[in-house]
């Protein structure tokens, strides 16, 4: 009986969620932590989104999608790569892109905090840096190993059951839109100097060609939002597969 109430609950909950999905005045959303439903005013919604889009130092508006012609750069960027056998052949196929979708921002509402900003998201899987990107990201992935790093809660709670908490009092610190703080070109050289300490190519790439690569893949690629286009100048967007290493690595400076 029990099943079949909750089973009733959940079948109305989603009645109301198709209804509401045909209501052009409003937004429907997941909260930026943990499960559930939020729905926004689409105008309040529009005027959060705006102020994040209107800061120029972080975004600037473009007059169209040019991602099918950094595709071609940046098609002829990887190919020179092999010729100069920079790259091998397993690497090649696996960031040469193919296609060129434009990425789109959306952003989930961050309801545990006061009055609920939101948190700027870019679905970028299939855009032409994307899988570039990714190997960046998988190569580098050592450089997120440090003794402040936790990977998950667990691990956490692991490392606390062997210390005394007697008269100590934990405390947290939030860092205020993280990824678009994360300044751009000095997390770049961080990550420069820290895999070519002790040689002078990584994977087969000098600095040059390896900073080219960085820089392909977080200071290039155009998205849009509500029918209009933008580009991110600084900062490093939530959904690419680089953020939150190079969100890592610029921390793990500051410390």
């Amino acid at each position: 009986m029990l099943c079949r109430k909750r089973h009733a609950c959940a079948m109305s909950e989603s009645n109301v969620l198709h209804a509401w999905r045909k209501d052009s005045n409003i937004v429907i959303s997941k909260p930026d932590k943990g499960n559930g439903v939020v729905v926004l005013n689409r105008t309040d919604y529009g005027a959060k989104m705006h102020t994040i889009l209107c800061d120029t130092n972080k975004f600037q508006p473009c007059d169209n999608d040019n991602n099918v012609a950094n595709l071609l750069k940046f098609q002829n960027c990887v190919r020179h790569l092999k010729g100069e056998k920079a790259i091998n052949e397993d690497t090649y196929r696996q960031i040469y892109p193919t296609a060129a979708y434009t990425p789109t921002m959306y952003d989930l509402p961050k309801i545990h905090k006061r009055d609920m900003p939101l948190r700027p998201i870019l679905s970028s899987i299939g855009s032409f840096s994307y899988d570039c990107a990714k190997w960046l990201s998988d190569s580098l992935s050592e450089l997120r190993q440090h003794e402040t790093c936790v990977t998950d809660t667990l691990t956490f709670l692991s490392l606390l059951q062997d210390r005394s908490s007697s008269g100590k009092i934990m405390t947290s610190f939030d860092v205020t839109s993280l990824f678009t703080n994360v300044p751009v070109d000095f997390t770049i050289n961080l990550i420069l100097d820290s895999v070519l300490r002790s040689s002078d190519k990584f994977n087969g790439l000098n600095r040059r060609r390896m900073k080219q690569l960085l820089e392909w893949v977080v200071k290039t690629t155009t998205f849009q939002f509500n029918g209009r286009f933008y580009r991110q100048v600084d900062g490093v967007a939530m959904g690419s597969p680089l953020a939150t290493l190079m969100a890592d690595v610029c921390m793990k400076t500051m410390l």
